[in-house]
């Protein structure tokens, strides 16, 4: 909407909740706790959106997270204390950390990391440009190249790089992080770099916690587009997509309310299978547009559970100070139940039995330990996104309170092994399991990224969304386009950029 309307174009924006952002959102769960409801870290959002639309005049602030990642060890002790992996921005303290468990690993990983940047290089410019249409291409073999690439089992098996079992685990959960897949199973090599390929402030990899939360991102967006003359309209669900009757182009849409609205094109931020199946007439699509839409993964591991505590967790292997401030390991992702990677393989595995995981993977967050305006003084924020839960649950017609409150209690129970002092600090929690997730932010199938990203469903074989080949003046600005998903801005900036382009 901002590059739109910067253009001299004459937008409007309807949100169907009745705050914009759609899962980059701040809400106020718990009073004074503003909690980064959905997606909650900042690293893909593209420098070019943040340059042209001056993102930081209009209140975005982002504070940079280091360490990067903690992963505390239970069973693998040292001097009567377990052990613990911190990795960050300091090659030299890397390199110490993971010499506890190898010297051999903490030689090569600097080696590792710059394999992975090299990669990435080649990569990154594909985020700022339309996918190649794959039709154009008579003879090359461009798609047996992505799809090679993009399986790159050696990035996930990382035994090829490592022997440390807990780096590899930490590595790993790059790969498998919003995906039903194992670390053993190739396929998700993107995955990984996907959540390497970021960048906050000019450097390379970063993550950060945008200042205030997440909605300081969609809202600073907003304010751009706002200046330049867009209009904003929030409780205002679409409920169609309106068609032009001789030429079947796009033509506006049609509120909950039944109000219609006028316009030349339509963009949509709803996911691909809400647009194609929910939002336009039956038998406006091609059959192949049908038959791709309807194969479309959405599956989705996901459970996000948000909590508001009143000490933060004191950790066995690297314990609080006494006067309770955060330290190193609250900064930046700690990672449980990740000690080995068959723990995370074996969660996988309760998965496909339609169960929820016995030890599920926690990735565990506490914006408030650098960011002081998201919780009271005394308080923090933390965000659990853990995995592997399924959609439908064996032996339950559905995620009912009961359901909910029992696996919130098993990942407590978890973290507890860890940090026992975390259960006693808890002042409230929710828990959106994937129907939740679904319901409320409109992620088909609960999945965040608004469709699995495996090699059969990246870059050109991300379904036909921009332009769209089977109705014309309609464009996919949101995740399910390329390149997909993460807070990137790129789907909504190559929307526009396509847009009008059409409209000239």
């Amino acid at each position: 909407a901002a590059y739109l309307q910067k253009s001299g174009l004459n937008v409007a924006v309807f949100e169907n909740r009745e705050i914009i952002g759609g899962a980059a959102v701040t809400e106020e769960i718990f009073p004074g706790f503003k909690f980064s409801r959905c997606s909650y870290v900042l690293s893909l959002l593209r420098p070019q959106i943040i340059k042209d639309l001056e993102l930081k005049k209009y209140g975005l602030k982002v504070y940079i997270r280091d360490p990067s990642s903690y992963t505390p060890i239970l069973n693998d002790y040292s001097n009567g204390v377990p052990k613990s992996l911190m990795l960050g921005r300091d090659n030299d303290e890397n390199k110490r950390q993971i010499a506890q468990f190898s010297h051999r690993d903490a030689e090569i990983f600097d080696k590792y990391e710059a394999f992975l940047a090299e990669i990435v290089a080649a990569i990154d410019p594909l985020y700022d440009y339309q996918a190649v249409d794959i039709d154009a291409i008579a003879h090359g073999n461009v798609t047996t190249i992505w799809k090679n690439f993009s399986s790159l089992s050696a990035l996930v098996q990382t035994d090829a790089w490592f022997e440390s079992d807990v780096l590899k685990a930490t590595l790993a959960t790059d790969a498998v992080i919003g995906t039903v897949t194992s670390p053993y199973l190739p396929g998700n090599g993107y995955v990984l770099l996907h959540h390497v390929m970021g960048e906050v402030d000019g450097i390379k990899g970063a993550w950060g916690y945008a200042e205030g939360g997440m909605g300081a991102v969609s809202g600073a967006i907003a304010r751009c587009a706002e200046s330049y003359g867009a209009s904003i309209f929030t409780s205002s669900g679409v409920k169609a997509i309106t068609l032009d009757p001789e030429t079947l182009k796009a033509n506006g849409i049609v509120l909950e309310t039944g109000e219609e609205i006028a316009a030349e094109v339509v963009l949509s931020n709803a996911t691909p299978y809400v647009t194609y199946n929910k939002l336009l007439p039956d038998g406006i699509m091609s059959d192949e547009h049908v038959k791709m839409s309807k194969s479309f993964d959405y599956s989705s591991p996901v459970a996000k559970i948000n909590v508001a505590i009143n000490q933060l967790p004191n950790f066995i292997a690297t314990p609080s100070t006494s006067d309770g401030q955060p330290g190193p390991q609250h900064r930046g992702t700690i990672h449980l139940n990740c000690e080995h990677p068959k723990l995370i393989h074996d969660a996988y595995v309760d998965i496909t039995k339609g169960e929820i995981s016995k030890r599920p993977v926690i990735e565990m967050c506490i914006p408030s330990a650098i960011d002081p305006t998201v919780a009271p003084s005394g308080g923090h924020v933390v965000s659990l996104f853990t995995q592997y839960v399924p959609y439908e649950l064996n032996g339950f017609s559905e995620w009912t309170s009961a359901v909910r409150d029992s696996y919130a209690k098993s990942v407590f129970e978890n973290i507890d092994e860890y940090a026992p002092n975390f259960t006693k600090s808890i002042l409230g929690y929710e828990v959106l399991a994937p129907p939740d997730l679904e319901r409320i932010f409109g992620l088909t199938g609960g999945n965040i990224f608004h469709g699995t990203l495996s090699p059969d469903q990246l870059y050109f074989n991300r379904l036909p969304t921009c332009p769209n080949k089977s109705v014309e003046g309609l464009f996919i600005c949101g995740s399910g386009s390329h390149p997909g998903g993460g807070v990137s801005g790129a789907p909504g900036r190559l929307a526009a950029l396509n847009a009008m382009s059409y409209l000239r």
